[in-house]
């Protein structure tokens, strides 16, 4: 741009005249891209100008440049925006509304929440959109890693607009909008005092509505907190129940996905307090769409609830039928902490089972479980070709041993010990040859 341009356009965005605003309106009209450019930054630059409204006025007509320009200032506009969301000129509010989306507007979230809670308005469906996609917006910058280009702090922003949600949700008997609940559960984590009031507040009027979103929600947001609270030393009863209810196939994986790493204290704890889980009962659910970690994880999840020995033991007994190789190994495993006939004829009948990881589940349980002929069988299972099967074997074996021979050999009666030796002496004769 040249100097004299480029001067002038500073002079104009530093002038307090009205007159200023005129002429650098007029030159976003120019035939050249410089200074149609310099004179939006030198708008954006202003304190107070009515540039930014005639842009936001106009958005539609705006070049994808342009709006990248407008992303990277999207201070200047905040106040345009907000005025042309709450025009009565549909259009106007309609650019308002993609205005606010595009350039991430979060603080026009309570100009919208006003607008929401007003029954009648007419553009309330546009309000409601904007808004949820804005919320939707935040909640993955507040995932995403930091963009300090971004002179924002997204917990800053999303502190004042949990404030903002909160506030609109203790107005929830006047407006019943189940959407500001689940915005709201978006961003708030379970330590959230407002959170931990509504859960344990039957009687308000948003606990109804809250307790809801947790359960039917499929934002991701929603399903992170309610997850999250298995972590949650003390958790709300009622968050607790939900975790129990949700049967929808997108949580029920971010559920195991959670059981498959590493867990807190806390949650093992947690998981002993939820009741009965009804999508572990229905084999659609549980065996069809879930991988080989997930129905391991159904299995760690199973054993974990604590609930009746018949339950628990007819999802392992399902799993090693129908389950894929790695819920069945899980399962095999599991079959450790059970005991009985019953459990003894099952790990009988699924020591053929042709994944080798079974087995070397399996065969370790044979003497403890004091099944008749279980040594010869793992004798046998030495010279499986398979080093997993091999390895369980030798150490279910570990105890036969020269050295523990060796160390009772002298506790032998004499009869004994000379039975040894002459073993001994003719196994020495036949290597010779």
């Amino acid at each position: 741009m040249a100097g004299g341009i480029e001067a002038t356009l500073r002079v104009l965005m530093e002038s307090p005249s009205d007159s200023a605003d005129d002429l650098l309106i007029a030159a976003l009209r120019s035939q050249q891209r410089d200074i149609q450019e310099g004179a939006l930054l030198a708008i954006l630059g202003r304190r107070k100008s009515r540039g930014p409204s005639e842009l936001v006025a106009h958005w539609t007509r705006l070049s994808p440049r342009w709006r990248t320009v407008l992303a990277k200032h999207s201070d200047g506009c905040v106040h345009a925006i907000r005025e042309a969301i709450l025009s009565t000129n549909p259009a106007r509010c309609q650019n308002g509304c993609e205005a606010a989306r595009a350039l991430h507007c979060y603080e026009a979230i309570p100009t919208l929440l006003g607008g929401i809670e007003v029954l009648d308005r007419p553009d309330r469906a546009l309000f409601l959109e904007t808004f949820l996609a804005l919320v939707e917006s935040l909640y993955e910058d507040l995932a995403g890693p930091r963009d300090f280009h971004n002179r924002r702090d997204p917990q800053l922003v999303r502190q004042y607009t949990l404030a903002a949600l909160e506030a609109s949700l203790e107005r929830f008997a006047q407006h019943r909008t189940p959407e500001i609940a689940e915005a709201f559960l978006m961003l708030a984590n379970r330590d959230h005092s407002g959170l931990r009031k509504l859960l344990q507040s039957p009687g308000s009027a948003a606990h109804a509505a809250v307790i809801d979103r947790m359960t039917i929600s499929p934002r991701p947001g929603v399903m992170r907190l309610v997850l999250s609270i298995l972590d949650d030393p003390q958790p709300p009863r009622a968050a607790l129940n939900i975790i129990v209810r949700r049967r929808d196939i997108q949580f029920v994986r971010q559920l195991l996905r959670k059981l498959a790493g590493e867990l807190e204290p806390a949650t093992y704890n947690n998981l002993k307090r939820l009741g009965k889980t009804v999508w572990l009962a229905d084999d659609r659910e549980c065996f069809g769409p879930f991988s080989e970690k997930e129905q391991a994880a159904c299995v760690r999840f199973a054993v974990a609830l604590h609930a009746s020995r018949d339950e628990t033991v007819s999802l392992l007994r399902r799993m090693l039928v129908k389950g894929k190789p790695g819920g069945r190994a899980a399962a095999a495993l599991a079959l450790a902490n059970f005991k009985g006939a019953d459990i003894n004829a099952l790990v009988l009948e699924r020591l053929e089972d042709p994944d080798p990881r079974v087995r070397a589940n399996l065969l370790p349980q044979l003497r403890s479980r004091g099944i008749p002929g279980a040594i010869d069988r793992l004798l046998e299972e030495l010279d499986n070709p398979n080093e997993i099967v091999k390895a369980a074997c030798r150490a279910s074996l570990s105890d036969f041993s020269f050295a523990r021979y060796a160390a009772s050999f002298d506790k032998l009666d004499p009869v004994a010990q000379v039975s040894d030796r002459s073993e001994e002496h003719t196994s020495e004769l036949q290597s010779r040859g």
